[in-house]
């Protein structure tokens, strides 16, 4: 799913990718949506409220890395929810910037 994303999606230069803001409620966005639903199980979701608890940032900073393509929001029955992997993964790498910097 991420391939034919980014295939369709991508940015020349770089790795991210940004779908664009309706794409959901396109027929194409709702069979991707769809096959999201079945891949991922509810624990595996957060909403933005969760996601920006559990980084420790602000809500807005949640939405730009949306806007940046690099959070990939997934619709499930018109609901957004971000995949608790990236949310890791971007908590992780504050964490190592932070101990970078001491």
């Amino acid at each position: 799913m991420q391939r034919i994303l980014r295939t369709v999606f991508g940015h020349p230069f770089d790795d991210g990718y940004s779908i664009p803001a309706k794409f959901h409620t396109t027929e194409q966005g709702q069979l991707f949506h769809d096959a999201y639903a079945k891949m991922y199980h509810y624990e595996d979701l957060l909403t933005i409220q969760q996601a920006y608890h559990a980084v420790g940032v602000a809500r807005q900073s949640v939405y730009d890395r949306i806007a940046d393509g690099k959070l990939h929001p997934i619709y499930v029955y018109g609901d957004r929810r971000l995949l608790r992997s990236e949310i890791e993964a971007w908590k992780a790498e504050r964490r190592l910037r932070k101990k970078a910097k001491e």
